[in-house]
């Protein structure tokens, strides 16, 4: 017997999915296992806040009535940040950094922002677009949604005529997906972090999809597939 599978169907982001895409990030990268519930809140809406500005174009994936996943893409030339998700973020960064554990976290993604800048900065390369989110719930994984999602936000970097674009990922991704998607890896660095009294180490990479400079990572093919605590998307 086949069995059977679920219907999903694309759509453009809208203002009541806010809660549920903040929520789905949260549980994605696991924020309640390095903070307290409020925190893992607020941190979560900063998240979501900061790709919400950068972002000119959001799809989101329902399966059985439910966002099952989200992709956010910036085509540069016609970015425009709207007023009120900068006064939002603005808001929840102040109320995320009104106590010392919100402040320690945002410090640790203050460094990862700082290496994607060095790996960004390292390609030497001036990109049309990025790739700002790209989520699909480990719920419904396997079902295809992160090509359909991937392939929406191809899409509109063509009609956009954005003929290179990047993302960054890290070691707890499942980054061999953008190897599938024929991207490639430009750029690779580490960052140690303490976690629970341990050194941990997270490997970062950049990938993009132009043809025109690629160098490649090949030192990515051997690094294992973990699932940390942070960064996790697809």
């Amino acid at each position: 017997m086949q069995t059977e599978q679920p219907n999903y169907a694309l759509r453009p982001y809208c203002e009541e999915d806010y809660q549920a895409i903040a929520k789905l990030i949260a549980q994605t990268w696991e924020f309640d296992t390095f903070c307290t519930p409020q925190v893992a809140k607020l941190l979560s809406y900063v998240y979501l806040d900061e790709c919400l500005v950068e972002q000119n174009f959001a799809q989101v994936a329902i399966c059985n009535n439910q966002i099952a996943g989200i992709i956010m893409g910036n085509s540069f030339c016609d970015h425009c940040a709207l007023k009120q998700d900068q006064l939002r973020l603005a808001h929840n960064q102040e109320a995320l950094n009104s106590t010392l554990e919100g402040r320690e976290v945002s410090s640790f993604f203050e460094q990862i922002y700082k290496v994607d800048d060095t790996l960004l900065t390292n390609t030497g390369h001036q990109y049309q677009g990025k790739v700002e989110l790209f989520i699909v719930n480990s719920a419904f994984q396997g079902l295809g949604l992160g090509k359909k999602l991937f392939a929406s936000c191809l899409d509109f970097f063509k009609r956009k005529k954005v003929n290179d674009f990047y993302i960054f990922t890290d070691s707890s991704c499942n980054f061999g997906f953008y190897d599938h998607m024929g991207m490639k890896c430009q750029g690779h660095e580490k960052l140690f972090y303490q976690e629970n009294g341990e050194q941990q180490c997270l490997d970062m990479f950049i990938y993009d999809n132009s043809p025109n400079h690629h160098q490649g990572c090949p030192e990515h093919n051997i690094l294992s597939n973990s699932h940390g605590s942070f960064l996790k998307a697809v």
